[in-house]
């Protein structure tokens, strides 16, 4: 039976905090939507819900992890890790709002930043390599933009929550009895073993909150065990990468890839939306040019067209970020063995879906913010490398292939 749940927002995190306990080799099962159907049972320590919230209503959010959470205790679960993306997307004061109401603790402790990934927290206000997180790329995101840097404004925003900041290294906050969310300070690996060593004193330790960066910490906060062998993959002959994101940071990505001998495919959005008969004869025709590429080359990119315009909003990114999930899925279906690399959570959760994958084992962290997982689809087993699109150097490609071979047997 699990003794901890993560409910996650989007399908890269819950893979990148599930690839955190596969790393210290605990048993971690991660679905990639809680269907109604789904009873169990749980052989792990680990379980992970995607909930799929990160562009829907606050309302919407709630709810959907209301369920989650209830679903966690009908299980036996009395520990929670509401996994919240390090640049602060989505709705995450009303998601705390209803993991509070759910389990009917009234603190909830969270750890925002991810160090190892330049995201820090001070003085109660989230960074990114050095610039304060509105300031940065993603205060301009298409899909979820950041208008503050203020942790306690952006919680307040959704949810008539108290906050209270901490110091990496409080005295002793099981003496805090106020309600409401405590936030704390982070800017190294120092001040997560910090946190971590304070929050042993707290009991019960039921609501936790923070990114794939303090989930390490957890293994021994929690006294989860180690009981798996260590990941091994058996590396496919060919790759297919496919972007999804509209990220400043994915499309340097592509373009130094492109520069260092990468074959890459761009499609026109248009093609990817277009209804009737037309549509279904154009994307056919991008499957079988693909599919061509690859009998040649070892890796191929699939993206969008690098000049599309976001400026048709958020239904339209979403449609076009389904349909490359869907895409992919029928390259995937057709090429045979070959490893899978997505950049994109929207796109990840189109290909699940596509596939018709209902559970996900997540092998290892291959980089920080990267992780190897293993699709367990209705045909196969589906390796897969995946990251949300606005982080990493222009060469991640090249570094993630070359670290995957620490995976090889």
């Amino acid at each position: 039976m699990p003794k901890l749940l993560i409910i996650a927002d989007d399908l890269t995190g819950a893979i990148d905090t599930g690839a955190q306990f596969a790393e210290q080799q605990i048993s971690t099962l991660i679905l990639p939507e809680l269907s109604k159907d789904e009873e169990g049972p749980f052989d792990c320590e680990v379980l992970v819900i995607n909930t799929e919230t990160r562009h829907c209503t606050p309302s919407n959010a709630a709810d959907a992890v209301l369920c989650a959470a209830a679903f966690g205790q009908k299980h036996g679960i009395q520990h929670f890790y509401k996994k919240t993306d390090s640049t602060l997307r989505g709705n995450l004061g009303a998601e705390f709002q209803a993991l509070m109401n759910a389990t009917r603790e009234k603190r909830l402790f969270f750890v925002p930043a991810f160090p190892r990934l330049q995201r820090v927290t001070r003085k109660g206000r989230q960074y990114v390599n050095g610039v304060e997180l509105h300031r940065s790329e993603f205060g301009n995101d298409p899909l979820n933009p950041i208008l503050t840097s203020d942790i306690s404004i952006l919680l307040e925003q959704q949810a008539q929550l108290p906050t209270h900041l901490l110091a990496a290294d409080p005295n002793d906050v099981s003496e805090l009895t106020d309600e409401g969310v405590y936030i704390f300070d982070c800017e190294s690996e120092a001040d997560i073993r910090s946190i971590a060593a304070t929050l042993h004193k707290v009991r019960p330790l039921t609501n936790l909150a923070g990114s794939a960066g303090f989930a390490p910490s957890l293994k021994d906060l929690l006294q989860l065990n180690a009981s798996i062998p260590k990941a091994v993959l058996d590396v496919a002959a060919r790759t297919l990468v496919v972007n999804g994101s509209l990220n400043p940071v994915a499309r340097r990505q592509l373009t130094f890839a492109a520069r260092n001998g990468f074959i890459i495919t761009q499609i026109n959005p248009s093609e990817l939306v277009r209804d009737g008969a037309s549509g279904e004869m154009a994307r056919a025709k991008i499957t079988e040019n693909i599919l061509q590429t690859m009998r040649s080359e070892k890796t191929v990119i699939l993206t969008t067209d690098a000049d599309f315009c976001s400026s048709d909003g958020v239904t339209a990114m979403l449609a076009i970020a389904n349909r490359v999930g869907e895409l992919a899925s029928a390259i995937v279906s057709k090429a045979g063995p070959l490893l899978l690399i997505v950049f994109g959570g929207d796109t990840l959760s189109s290909i699940t879906r596509s596939l018709h994958c209902k559970r996900i084992i997540p092998m290892a962290e291959v980089l920080p913010g990267i992780a190897l997982s293993r699709l367990e689809t209705r045909e196969s087993r589906l390796f897969v490398v995946s990251k949300a699109g606005g982080f990493g150097a222009e060469d991640i490609l090249p570094v993630i292939l070359e670290s995957l071979r620490r995976f090889q047997q």
